[in-house]
């Protein structure tokens, strides 16, 4: 998770997170495949990055045998969500880290997917920079014009 409860991490903590899953895919079988689960996070003031409500949740799967990367988004907003446990979240799924806890964010989506998740990476805009200087330009493809996202219609290199 990210750093003590209330407090702030250490600068470099999501990058160093990135870089031990990229070396982790690097050193394992090439048959293996990743799978990250990156809820976003913007916290208020005064409260604490780690467990703040997710504004965004991306899986992301990254399968080395054919140097292939997926990314499936859950809208926050998703209710009814099996916790993996029997039980049923009824709540929006972008509070389970905040009152659940990270250990049952993983699994609920793990459930989901029914795919194991390696890692859990809560990040927000600056940690986002990170993970694209961490593995290099990400290559971004829009079909038409976006408001206020100030990205061009076609291809685009997200570079921090």
């Amino acid at each position: 998770g990210g750093g003590a409860r209330g407090g702030p991490r250490a600068a470099g903590w999501v990058a160093a997170r990135v870089e031990d899953a990229l070396k982790a895919l690097r050193e394992g079988p090439r048959s293996s495949r990743l799978t990250i689960l990156l809820p976003g996070s913007d916290p208020r003031a005064g409260e604490p990055i780690e467990g703040s409500r997710s504004d965004t949740i991306m899986v992301v799967s990254i399968d080395a045998s054919h140097s292939q990367v997926s990314i499936i988004s859950f809208p926050r907003d998703i209710v009814d969500i099996p916790l993996g446990n029997g039980q049923t979240w009824r709540q929006k799924i972008n509070a389970i880290p905040y009152y659940q806890g990270e250990a049952a964010m993983v699994k609920a989506i793990s459930t989901t997917l029914a795919q194991p998740i390696d890692y859990y990476i809560e990040v927000n805009m600056v940690d986002f920079a990170a993970i694209v200087d961490a593995v290099g330009n990400l290559l971004v493809s829009v079909p038409g014009a976006t408001d206020g996202a100030h990205v061009p219609a076609g291809a685009s290199a997200l570079a921090s």
